[in-house]
């Protein structure tokens, strides 16, 4: 598909903002686009990795590396214990221009399949929480996923309308981070099927969308905190004119000056990152604060209900964590404190440790996910591989263990009568091709 060709209209429209740079542009699309890994630095087998990625570090991002496929499948066993995330260089710069605090309360309104979420995770490092909004369930469960997978243990993930959740948190948040739905101009390169999609009225059908979430962002941000929009398009109709019409509509809203490395300093709070100044694909980031207001909002903190774990029949690896346990439904969680969670489609809370049934805890995928987790029984590569497909181990132990590669965890068995059951996810379970 890479032979297709940019819309004519598209190109036409980029002659404002690039000018005698329009060739250089066109030229970057005859290149392969960009990939990227972020390390996770809670799972040291990261130390472990297959190839070498000194001196590849992505400018903007501490903890991103320039890859190529090979690192990425040859590496395989480590990206499903959590080690590193994949990810477009680019679409990194957004959280490290909202640079998360410790302690803080982030939300990520529109946050599947999880790639910034999991990256505030990382800048949050276990302290404050993370709330991941995704309203479409089947992409709320991925974003999910992949925070299991990376072992984060101080967020929630919830699925609805900013317009439901601005009603039940107003001017609670620290920070806002709005990866808007976008027309998608800056991945043409990453996705050349996309540029037959693309038409004039494309922007204009996302302008609409995008308003009315940034809309209810403003609504959920505390006074003094930050709000960062960002599209993966390079119109000015979604980016500039929309930061305009957010700046009008709000007037406690002001652009906030930020210094992005490697791309250079937003005087007006705005930038954009193109394919062919950059490594990476385009990107579009404008960075806000809000003003103080006249009536000031208490933050308004709650904790689950706390759980005797004397009365449980648990295993061991129950205490890790610093967090009290706490019961959800019928699982078993550790999670600090949150807002009001009624009325909320909520999937994920903190990090999962067991289902309970009866007295009796099942350990969950999460758990063996967690950072510091070491695993209890070391597979070979052939058999990590075999465990991924779901198959069945032998060995001698009995009870719930925790097996792994490398150091890393890679999920549960329960060892009964010389062999081990798999307890891999079901949907998680593929045969590799390598193996």
């Amino acid at each position: 598909m890479e032979h297709i060709a940019p819309p004519l209209e598209f190109l036409t429209s980029l002659n404002g903002l690039l000018g005698d740079e329009i060739s250089s542009f066109m030229n970057s699309y005859k290149e392969p686009p960009v990939k990227g890994i972020r390390l996770n630095a809670n799972k040291q087998a990261c130390v472990s990795f297959a190839g070498d990625i000194n001196d590849k570090q992505i400018p903007w991002e501490p903890a991103g590396f320039y890859v190529e496929d090979a690192f990425i499948k040859h590496n395989v066993l480590a990206h499903e214990a959590g080690c590193f995330y994949v990810q477009e260089p680019s679409a990194m710069a957004p959280v490290a221009v909202l640079s998360p605090k410790k302690d803080e309360l982030v939300l990520d309104l529109c946050a599947a399949p999880g790639s910034k979420a999991t990256q505030i995770a990382a800048y949050l490092n276990g302290t404050g929480l993370l709330v991941a909004n995704e309203p479409v369930p089947e992409r709320a469960r991925v974003l999910s996923s992949n925070l299991c997978r990376m072992g984060v243990d101080n967020s929630i993930v919830v699925s609805d309308s900013p317009e439901r959740l601005a009603l039940r948190w107003p001017e609670l948040f620290d920070a806002v981070l709005v990866d808007a739905p976008c027309s998608g101009e800056g991945l043409f390169r990453k996705q050349p099927e996309s540029r037959l999609e693309w038409t004039v009225k494309t922007p204009v059908g996302c302008v609409k969308r995008q308003k009315q979430i940034l809309t209810e962002a403003i609504k959920m941000l505390k006074p003094g905190g930050r709000l960062c929009y960002s599209t993966c398009t390079f119109n000015t109709l979604e980016n500039d004119d929309c930061c305009d019409w957010l700046s009008s509509t709000s007037k406690r809203l002001t652009a906030l000056p930020f210094l992005l490395p490697g791309v250079g300093f937003a005087q007006y709070g705005r930038i954009r990152l193109w394919p062919h100044r950059v490594r990476g694909e385009g990107q579009f980031i404008a960075l806000f604060t809000k003003q103080e207001g006249s009536i000031g909002v208490t933050r308004v903190k709650r904790r689950l209900p706390v759980i005797d774990l004397d009365k449980l029949n648990i295993p061991s690896w129950i205490n890790h964590s610093n967090q009290p346990c706490c019961r959800w439904g019928d699982l078993l969680v550790t999670v600090p404190d949150v807002p009001p969670l009624e009325g909320i489609h909520v999937l994920r809370v903190g990090l999962h440790l067991a289902k309970l049934s009866g007295d009796v805890c099942i350990p969950d995928h999460a758990a063996a996910l967690a950072a510091g987790i070491q695993p209890d029984i070391a597979l070979t590569k052939a058999e990590a591989y075999r465990y991924l497909a779901g198959e069945t181990l032998t060995g001698t132990k009995r009870g719930w263990l925790t097996v792994g590669f490398m150091g890393a965890a890679l999920g549960w068995v329960k060892g009964v009568d010389g062999v081990y059951k798999n307890h891999y996810p079901k949907h998680l379970r593929r045969v590799i091709s390598d193996r």
